[in-house]
């Protein structure tokens, strides 16, 4: 995170090496390659959305939505 003493106080700008950080966190720890086929399998098998969420500092944070055949059809 990035904060500047020129934005207001109440505000702090997300800089563009967020993403960056959280592709190098997927490169060497996996977890989305290893979580959405799980996913989608039990979607698939359950015919129910399934939400795949990290924890964050003090909440969960979706980062994949796989929708049911029943859901989408």
């Amino acid at each position: 995170m990035v904060s500047s003493s020129r934005m207001p106080a109440r505000g702090t700008r997300l800089g563009a090496g967020l993403s960056r950080l959280a592709r190098i966190r997927e490169a060497c720890f996996p977890f989305l390659q290893t979580a959405i086929p799980v996913a989608q399998d039990l979607a698939g098998s359950t015919t129910e959305t399934v939400h795949l969420s990290e924890f964050g500092v003090d909440r969960l944070i979706t980062v994949h939505v796989d929708h049911s055949s029943w859901a989408t059809g």
